[in-house]
């Protein structure tokens, strides 16, 4: 296993509570509301029936405490989230099932490396992330592994934040990772799917 990724899993053991509390303020606060608006703005370009949303397959990667899962599945969308940090998985299912009761059956949740996903090849219509990337050792193999498991046609919406542990390799990954990103950017012209950026808003609180 890469170094920094045993350090970032380390780290983000010691912060499960920490940045649980902070989804849940987000819960009961106007960024649910915003959040929805602004993924379903993203992914959807008509109204969906119930049906059509249980039939849409939606990726959460690097999850944390199960903030987008949540909201999307109390929505009636059904989700796969996954997380490196089994501690993180643990809290996640933990809020759903406090903050949204039976529709948490409309999550599973699964540990994997965002780097190296286990899932077969055009699997998702949808794949979102928030606050991952600068984690990362490998945003390249990453991103690589993000659009092979989406489908032709099928959407990436991703939001990455600064570092919080300010070491020097955070920081070194953090710029890579806003070079890798050009790259991706400029590949993604030759694709089939769609990338869209979830900007932040303090408007909205997000």
């Amino acid at each position: 296993m890469d170094r920094l990724l045993d350090e970032i899993e380390s780290y983000w053991s010691t912060r499960t509570e920490g940045y649980s509390e902070v989804n849940e303020k987000e819960l009961k606060g106007m960024q649910k509301k915003a959040w929805l608006k602004t993924l379903e703005s993203g992914f959807l370009e008509k109204k969906l029936s119930d049906n059509d949303k249980e039939q849409l397959r939606i990726l959460d990667i690097g999850t944390g405490p199960g903030f987008f899962p949540m909201i999307l599945a109390e929505a009636g969308y059904h989700v796969t989230a996954v997380d490196y940090t089994p501690g993180m998985l643990e809290k996640a299912a933990e809020n759903a099932a406090k903050f949204i009761g039976e529709k948490s059956s409309n999550i599973e949740f699964k540990r994997m490396d965002a780097q190296a996903l286990e899932f077969e090849d055009e699997s998702f219509d949808v794949i979102i992330s928030r606050n991952l990337t600068w984690n990362l050792p490998h945003p390249d193999q990453a991103y690589g592994e993000w659009l092979r498991v989406l489908k032709k046609g099928g959407k990436l919406m991703t939001r990455s934040g600064k570092p919080m542990k300010t070491t020097a390799g955070m920081w070194k990954k953090a710029a890579l990772t806003t070079i890798i990103c050009a790259r991706i950017l400029t590949a993604w012209r030759r694709s089939h799917c769609r990338f869209h950026c979830l900007r932040q808003s303090a408007r909205d609180g997000m």
